[in-house]
């Protein structure tokens, strides 16, 4: 991580609801691609996942292939 993200306290968490935050919307692959190169791990992209889908911040819906989550302030 970068630095003055160590220093800030930012954690990956925070990381990820930014990454979808600023997207606003984003496929369930296209954000476990970006969580994924967050990490470094598919097991950690997909817990990361899993946090989203159960976050109030978060709507996920039932998208024509694949969920499609979104940022809901």
């Amino acid at each position: 991580a970068e630095s003055w993200r160590v220093a800030t306290g930012y954690t990956v968490w925070e990381a990820t609801k930014d990454l979808l935050r600023q997207a606003g919307q984003m496929t369930g692959p296209q954000l476990l691609a970006q969580l994924q190169a967050l990490t470094g791990s598919t097991g950690a992209g997909k817990r990361l996942l899993v946090r989203l889908r159960h976050s109030s911040e978060v709507k996920v819906v039932s998208g024509t292939d694949s969920p499609v989550y979104s940022w809901v302030e």
